[in-house]
């Protein structure tokens, strides 16, 4: 049975109240706490008791047991501060940890890491995702975007104050020689752990310290552990529960990422949610709904043009897999239906999550029935992307949000942008076709985009649309032998890319 103690909270010392102290028993004059401090004086009694056993020679059957956020913090402290060898531990990206700069945590990490260092021990930490990295930086895009609207100024400070905090304080940690990875235990290894440290995925943490313990922590789930099973040698069958962890860490040490490159995924989503196009207020019911006379009419002529070349191409209707880039409302999946052949397959891919639940929705309700359309929350920019529909015979990246991936002015052409067409080339099956538009140069230079842009993102997107010139110096550079384009609106052009048979 679990020894649990319940701790007074108080500048992170673990004690009894006073009142326990003298005299064993407290008398409250009938405001009820009496009982309730009654029961803490026993529960620290028989820890007090078991571990004078332990001094003369005893053993425990059973873990420690704190579930106050207080004595996990000053156990945590405390037995950093008897490691000599070794510190191994687990911890979740997003725990309260790291994203507050609490100084008791910090100096006693620092203080652990700098003793063990001279005595040429290891001090890992290994920060455990909830799920595959890219979808967790991904995560962080969104939850940035989403919090980045007005009357959210204030959590949207606090997100980034966050961040910076984590960022310094890992920064903090590698500096003074903690190795610092992160991995996603996607095989489920914490199975292998044993059921006395009740570990829960996505929320438990460990912590091993030399060979004379280990902590089971809870609350990683919420940013601020909550309680602590502790496991000391102790323990009658302490080298069981010693082995079992040291297992499971190295197991996941071994596959895991290492940390200064995933903090740079994680800057690089950050930064693209301060950077993107944001549009007006209640833009996708616009879009799709509202807009002017003169930015319909451009939307039918682009889906026109669309039609007319896979017509002339003979692909019209014979289209087995087809992905559209940036799908936003999802209307290219409900436009193409007629263009893909039963039993193909229409992916629309978009990396902000409000569209792909719009999409979602306008999909349901104009064609639930067909079952070869797929909409996936993704950004086709990530340094690592799967689609297990890949190669696709129709790639398609409308209404120029080929713009939106990133471009360099240079002569280079090194930058989001080319990655962008190197991927949709490498996506695309033999004699395949990637369409696209662009914003002419006539709206560069004139601004005239769609209603739904603010002028600041006008600015951005005459800057990073690049012109006819560059744009088949791009193909070229990209692998894209035929090119062919067409101007179905003098806003917009529209651009056909056949892949070669290799």
């Amino acid at each position: 049975m679990e020894r649990r103690a319940h701790i007074r909270e108080a500048d992170g010392r673990i004690e009894a109240p006073e009142r326990v102290r003298e005299s064993g028993r407290v008398e409250d004059a009938g405001l009820g706490y009496a009982a309730t401090l009654d029961a803490q004086r026993l529960a620290l009694a028989r820890i007090a008791e078991d571990l004078r056993a332990v001094l003369s020679g005893g053993r425990l059957d059973a873990p420690f047991f704190f579930d106050s956020a207080e004595a996990c913090i000053a156990t945590y402290a405390e037995a950093l501060g008897h490691v000599r060898e070794r510190f191994w531990t687990t911890t979740r990206l997003h725990s309260g940890f790291w994203t507050v700069r609490d100084p008791r945590i910090i100096e006693a990490n620092v203080r652990m890491t700098r003793r063990v260092r001279t005595y040429g021990g290891t001090v890992r930490r290994l920060f455990l995702l909830d799920r595959p990295p890219e979808r967790v930086a991904q995560a962080y895009r969104d939850q940035r975007i989403l919090l980045d609207q007005p009357g959210n100024r204030e959590e949207l400070e606090r997100f980034d104050e966050a961040f910076e905090t984590l960022k310094q304080n890992l920064r903090a940690l590698a500096a003074d020689g903690c190795e610092l990875r992160v991995t996603h235990d996607a095989d489920g290894r914490y199975r292998t752990l044993p059921e006395e440290m009740a570990w829960e995925s996505g929320d438990s943490e460990l912590a091993i310290y030399d060979r004379f313990r280990v902590d089971a922590f809870g609350g990683g789930r919420t940013g601020r552990i909550t309680n602590v099973r502790s496991f000391s040698r102790a323990m009658r069958d302490f080298g069981e529960h010693l082995a079992a962890a040291e297992a499971f860490f190295i197991d996941l040490w071994a596959t895991a990422d290492a940390m200064p490159s995933y903090l740079a995924r994680l800057d690089r989503a950050v930064a693209a949610s301060k950077n993107r196009i944001a549009y007006r207020s209640n833009w996708l019911a616009r879009y799709e709904y509202a807009l002017d006379p003169e930015d319909e009419a451009l939307k039918s002529a682009e889906a026109r043009s669309l039609a007319d070349a896979l017509r002339t191409r003979g692909r019209w209707g014979r289209v087995g897999r087809c992905l559209d880039v940036g799908t936003c409302t999802g209307r290219y999946l409900l436009f193409l239906r007629d263009a893909v052949r039963p039993g193909g397959r229409i992916v629309g891919l978009d990396d902000n999550l409000q569209c792909v639940q719009f999409a979602r929705a306008n999909v349901e309700r104009e064609a639930s029935d067909d079952a070869r359309i797929r909409i996936l929350h993704g950004d086709f920019g990530a340094p690592r992307l799967s689609l297990e529909d890949a190669p696709f015979h129709l790639i398609t990246c409308m209404m120029s949000t080929l713009s939106h991936f990133g471009r360099d002015r240079d002569d280079t052409l090194d930058d989001a942008l080319q990655a962008t067409l190197r991927r949709m080339r490498q996506m695309l099956r033999p004699e395949g076709v990637l369409v696209f538009s662009l914003w002419s140069g006539e709206a560069c230079r004139r601004r005239r985009f769609l209603s739904i842009y603010r002028p600041e993102d006008g600015r951005r997107l005459a800057a990073w649309t690049p012109d006819a010139g560059e744009t088949e110096r791009r193909l070229s550079a990209a692998g894209f032998e035929k090119v062919e384009r067409l101007r179905p609106d003098p806003r917009l052009d529209l651009w056909i890319c056949e892949r070669d048979g290799r």
